[in-house]
């Protein structure tokens, strides 16, 4: 997709207001996400029981209802039944009832057909399939609430009205991606321990909105700015459109919302894990490396900390032979942002987790203990890890002269100039430093960190890492990437995992600002999103540092990509604008490596 398919697309309208206006895109997705339907649908460790999901025995009987919230406001939902083959009227039942709240415009941009399909494999196999349109979008009332209390105080209720529909058990499953997927956090931290909700499958979502995606590294995102000018505008009522505005002007200019502060945490799932592990319900991740919430993995390690008791923030490092709990459980697979549905591999995910935990299936999937399933970034392979960080076997890498990604620490001091460029993509210098060959085929299984020192006269600096894999006749793929804004670096211990003595996962506190001192060096711990990649025998890793990345430098995402453009607040591209610092030799990758292919499977 092109920046200019995008602005073309469903909204049609949209114009960046911020200086670096938006080109186009630069990049896709990587090319292992095309072919998803080639690789293995699911993990072994999910597919290693002989239980066989049924075959579909019912059609569908459509039924377009109206539910009143307590304050008046009336909400328009779909509800889908199972039909009866045989003599064409509604099944009898009882089956478990299975609830999607969307914000989007099913009525109002798709047919009947695309409702139908949120919902058919899973009423075909026996589940009632409840779409609920949110207040403020589609044709439902009230004023749209973006993902606020209201919002989810009406999640609560259409949870409590759809465990009474006829044909129903009473049992509910939470189920959707997107929007769709972080509701069901915010719902369920309503609810209590004794609610109808038995389980839930929140696919595409992550622990932080602030964090991932809308700010990066601390640095204002062409994805956030998308979502806000365009996606929330097209739901369909002028609350939307109000709310956006708001939202934007703020976010631009630099407000009180970029930083992470009490509206971020509200509408993330982050702040409502706690409450869903009280509550008892089982909880399924479904992403992928290629999703704008690559990090997903993170609020797995949130609800296993939580399960277990401890500080939902830290590693997940349970005792010998304890395991995980099967209740809590992600699988990063390939694809893009809420593939796999349609009877796909997320659909068929989805449906497994449900049957285990409201039919009581015998699945296999509640006596699972590794419950971190990674398909690798460019190999058909799944690898289930009990632990976050997956491995504590890290090894540093470092900043050496000559451009070399060495072994040991370099014993000559020295520096690289980064140069972020003027405002046509003129003057943009990056620093790049190449690894030996890998003896042996190795996986990077997990969070890498990048430490640096850099200084510089300008009023503020960004700071890029991206990392290669080097095939040996020279080709590039991307293993991953992370950023941090020079004045957002203030750490946040309670947020830092540490393994083989070094930062593996750096912490920052986002919700504060610190003074970047003209040339004075700072330190700067890059987080790198974390990945499952197989290095093949011969292959190198290159490091490459930049100021830079947004349309201009043609190696970001517009659109729900795991490498959003960064085009910063209107303040941000004031201080970084023609900036130019230096790095010094020195610093530091840590890379979690597991020497063996078949380490670290179940």
């Amino acid at each position: 997709m092109t920046c200019k398919n995008a602005i073309g697309g469903a909204t049609g309208r949209i114009k960046m207001a911020l200086s670096f206006a938006l080109l186009c895109t630069a990049g896709t997705p990587l090319a292992h996400a095309a072919a998803e339907s080639s690789a293995q649908a699911l993990p072994p460790a999910w597919t290693a029981s002989n239980w066989q999901p049924p075959a579909a025995q019912f059609d569908i009987d459509h039924e377009e209802v109206t539910v009143r919230m307590d304050d008046g406001v009336v909400l328009r939902a779909d509800v889908l039944y199972p039909k009866d083959r045989q003599t064409g009227r509604r099944a009898e039942g009882p089956f478990p009832v299975l609830l999607e709240q969307t914000p989007y415009r099913w009525a109002g941009f798709a047919n009947l057909e695309a409702v139908l399909a949120r919902g058919r494999y899973f009423v075909d196999r026996g589940y009632i399939y409840v779409l609920a349109h949110q207040r403020g979008t589609a044709s439902s009332g009230g004023v749209y609430d973006l993902l606020g209390p209201r919002e989810s105080e009406d999640g609560k209720m259409l949870v409590n009205w759809a465990s009474k529909l006829q044909h129903g058990d009473g049992q509910i499953g939470l189920v959707g991606c997107s929007a769709d997927g972080l509701n069901q956090f915010l719902t369920a931290a309503r609810l209590g321990p004794d609610s109808p909700v038995r389980a839930m499958a929140a696919n595409g979502i992550g622990d932080n909105l602030y964090g991932e995606p809308v700010f990066p590294g601390g640095m204002y995102s062409a994805e956030g700015d998308w979502f806000f000018e365009g996606v929330v505008p097209g739901l369909g009522t002028s609350s939307a459109i109000e709310k956006s505005l708001a939202v934007l002007k703020d976010l631009r200019s630099g407000g009180s919302n970029a930083l992470s502060n009490d509206f971020w945490a509200s509408i993330s799932a982050g702040a409502a894990v706690e409450q869903v592990v009280r509550n008892k319900i089982p909880v399924l991740l479904y992403s992928s490396w290629d999703d704008v919430y690559p990090s997903s993995p993170y609020l797995l390690t949130m609800l296993q900390n939580a399960q277990a008791g401890r500080p939902i923030y830290g590693p997940f490092q349970p005792k010998a032979g304890e395991g995980g709990s099967p209740r809590f459980q992600i699988i990063m697979a390939p694809g893009l942002h809420c593939s796999g549905d349609n009877g796909g591999a997320r659909d068929q995910a989805n449906f497994r987790w449900f049957e285990t935990w409201l039919r009581g299936a015998p699945t296999g999937l509640a006596s699972i203990k590794t419950p971190f399933h990674f398909h690798s970034l460019n190999s058909p392979s799944w690898q289930s890890f009990t632990n976050a960080p997956q491995t504590g076997a890290y090894k540093p890498l470092y900043l050496a002269a000559d451009g070399k990604l060495a072994a040991g620490p370099p014993k000559d001091s020295g520096t690289v100039q980064l140069a972020y460029g003027d405002r046509k993509g003129g003057g943009i210098a990056n620093a790049i430093f190449t690894s030996e060959p890998f003896g042996e085929p190795t996986y990077i299984a997990g969070s890498t960190a990048l430490s640096v020192t850099v200084e510089t006269a300008s009023p503020d600096v960004l700071v890029i890492g991206d990392l290669f894999d080097v095939a040996p006749d020279g080709t590039e793929t991307r293993i991953t990437r992370g950023n941090l804004v020079g004045s957002m670096r203030t750490p946040l211990p309670a947020r830092e995992w540490r393994a083989a003595g070094m930062l593996v996962r750096p912490g920052h506190d986002f919700s504060t600002t610190v003074a970047v001192v003209p040339n004075r060096p700072m330190d700067l711990d890059v987080p790198l999103q974390p990945r499952l990649v197989l290095l093949d025998k011969g292959h190198r890793l290159r490091l490459v540092i930049k100021a830079r990345s947004d349309a201009l430098t043609r190696d970001c995402h517009f659109q729900l990509g795991p490498y959003p453009c960064l085009i910063g607040t209107l303040p941000q591209q004031r201080a970084i604008i023609d900036s130019t610092y230096t790095v010094r030799l020195g610093g530091k990758l840590a890379l979690p490596l597991i020497a063996e292919p078949k380490a670290g499977k179940q």
